[in-house]
């Protein structure tokens, strides 16, 4: 009735995998907060209270266990946005600073333990009794780097889903950069696991570069590809990306002739798909010949015909 991006629906699917969780089911919940987290990001916004209250719930059944810089992170965003919509003496706000604490220090007891591990390295490896300040320079960076923690898939999923609602508001819909991160999108939701998702925004995308730039721009066919290769993750698998690099192929040489970059690509790809050694040499000694021995796709084409060869 309301549709999936509802704030009703939302918060109810919300409320939904909470107790999903509480029953014990804690594997199907975190796949479910997964798709559902970014959703929220991009229908409500990073900051509604449903988001935030879906986001401080799956991040309370995460495992940040060997990510605790990020979970320190994640914690002060949470407070700073629960303290923003709730107050400071709501009892989310309460436990989310409780958690922030829990996490600080384990934080502040991996940084001593990684700081003394780091500097016996920096003195075995010199022989030193005492760091230089270059070895303390490298200690300081080592444990900076290990303490700032990595972000998984889906954080990089809900990054840029706020990165495009900031680029849409500053530059339009029709923006290229716009489109540039709506194919980043994508591929990274796709690399979440989240395959209807990510080839459906692919069908969006290239419904709107078509309608910006034409059907036989480089633009609208380099999605097509994107979109081609990313049918590797649907049922059909490598049979849906051969068809579609096929016709996609097709087009390009229709539109483009066959010496163009972007058609040499697609030949590259639709011959490494298929395995085809012998094509592979014919588009390799077609790149020479247009774009010089040194450039990039020239390389990656050399790379397909190792793997066809071996």
């Amino acid at each position: 009735m309301l549709g999936t991006a509802n704030p009703i629906t939302v918060a109810t699917a919300g409320m939904r995998t909470y107790w999903l969780a509480r029953s014990g089911d804690r594997a199907a919940a975190l796949a479910a907060y997964e798709q559902l987290w970014p959703l929220a990001v991009s229908a409500l916004g990073p900051n509604h209270p449903t988001t935030v209250s879906i986001r401080h719930s799956y991040s309370d059944i995460r495992d940040w266990t060997d990510n605790p810089g990020a979970a320190v992170r994640t914690y002060e965003e949470i407070l700073a946005a629960n303290t923003s919509n709730l107050g400071s003496d709501h009892p989310n706000t309460t436990a989310a600073a409780a958690t922030l604490e829990h996490w600080r220090t384990e934080l502040d007891d991996l940084a001593a333990m990684a700081r003394d591990i780091y500097a016996d390295e920096q003195r075995s490896a010199s022989g030193n009794a005492e760091l230089s300040t270059q070895q303390q320079a490298i200690v300081d960076d080592d444990v900076a780097e290990l303490l700032a923690g990595f972000d998984t898939a889906v954080d990089g999923v809900v990054e840029l889903h706020t990165v495009l609602a900031a680029l849409i508001r500053e530059r339009g819909s029709d923006d290229p950069e716009v489109f540039d991160t709506r194919a980043a999108l994508a591929g990274q939701k796709l690399t979440a696991g989240d395959v209807d998702g990510g080839l459906s925004d692919y069908e969006k995308l290239i419904s709107d570069l078509t309608r910006v730039y034409g059907p036989a721009d480089r633009r609208t066919f380099k999605a097509r590809r994107h979109q081609a290769l990313a049918l590797d993750h649907s049922a059909q698998g490598i049979t849906a990306r051969i068809a579609a690099l096929e016709v996609l192929l097709a087009d390009e040489l229709a539109a483009l002739g066959p010496d163009d970059p972007v058609t040499m690509q697609t030949r590259m790809y639709l011959a490494g798909s298929k395995n085809q050694a012998t094509e592979l040499n014919a588009v390799l000694a077609n790149q020479i010949r247009v774009l010089g021995h040194e450039h990039p796709d020239v390389g990656l084409t050399r790379h397909w015909l190792a793997s066809a060869l071996s």
